[in-house]
């Protein structure tokens, strides 16, 4: 398998026999009915999914616990042998059912492992149902479960942020961007955190043209969240200052596709920082 899921809210899914879902999150249609045909109402722009229903099946298998020191190392004999201090295999096949099972209804971290270079990628999902029969045939030692997961969210991230910064000063600046991945991103965030006081800010790139045209206080920060598609000055929202500009084409207020792309930042006054945040992304 080229990804295995491996935990949710840092409970570990069950790793044996294991059957994950990873399948892309589906997409809703955008055809509309009309006299004699049907027209397309997103046009050519991409459409993301919304939310998506995730399944996995495997199996739990109880083990020994054994000896460990306050660092979580094994306590071994003369031999080289883990300690066991007991082989109560149903305890522990209890532990790790209990533990996902107390998850139910929670949301957190899904967590995904890429097989070839062990990288792990999250979605923000919620754990829906764990399905659990039991029979003799498990003998106690094993526990077959489906866990069943529901996510809005419509791609895979990495737990790493990228951040890309410049410096500015009033007149043109630019700032490059690079995205890694297989996604598009629309949810970066940017960040203008004002040295001076700065007055208007227009930011361009390919398809993308906005201007904020408030002012940004000495020692405060403009955040732009374009995924939640919030502007707040020093923590109070300031949208109104907020203009998508004739030359905007795109849906999203910050289109960054796969790549490196430069993007324009016209100052009318002031100097600071601009930064853009984002986690790269897979399907």
């Amino acid at each position: 398998m080229p990804y295995e899921l491996i935990t949710f809210n840092g409970i570990a899914l069950p790793a044996v026999r294991p059957v994950d879902d990873l399948a892309t999150a589906p997409t809703e249609s955008t055809l509309a009915d009309s006299i004699n045909d049907a027209f397309d109402y997103w046009g050519t722009d991409r459409r993301l999914p919304r939310k998506q229903v995730l399944e996995m099946t495997g199996l739990y298998v109880g083990g020994p616990a054994y000896w460990v020191d306050e660092n979580g190392n094994f306590i071994v004999d003369e031999n080289g042998n883990n300690l066991i201090f007991g082989a109560d295999y149903a305890t522990d096949l209890r532990n790790q059912t209990d533990d996902i099972k107390k998850q139910i209804g929670r949301s957190g971290a899904l967590i995904r492992r890429r097989a070839d270079d062990l990288t792990n990628q999250s979605k923000t999902a919620r754990l829906l149902s764990v399905d659990h029969k039991a029979s003799l045939d498990d003998v106690k030692r094993v526990s077959t479960v489906k866990l069943t997961f529901e996510t809005k969210d419509p791609a895979w991230r990495s737990t790493n942020l990228t951040t890309a910064s410049a410096s500015y000063a009033a007149g043109s600046n630019s700032l490059t961007a690079t995205v890694g991945g297989t996604e598009d991103i629309t949810d970066a965030i940017i960040r203008i955190a004002a040295t001076t006081n700065t007055t208007a800010v227009n930011i361009t790139c390919s398809g993308v043209d906005f201007t904020y045209s408030g002012t940004i206080t000495a020692g405060t920060t403009l955040v732009i969240d374009t995924g939640k598609l919030t502007v707040k000055n020093n923590g109070v929202d300031d949208y109104a200052n907020f203009t998508l500009n004739a030359g905007h084409t795109k849906q999203a207020w910050l289109y960054l596709p796969n790549g490196s792309t430069l993007l324009t930042v016209v100052i009318t006054s002031g100097t600071g920082t601009i930064s853009v945040e984002f986690y790269n992304q897979w399907a």
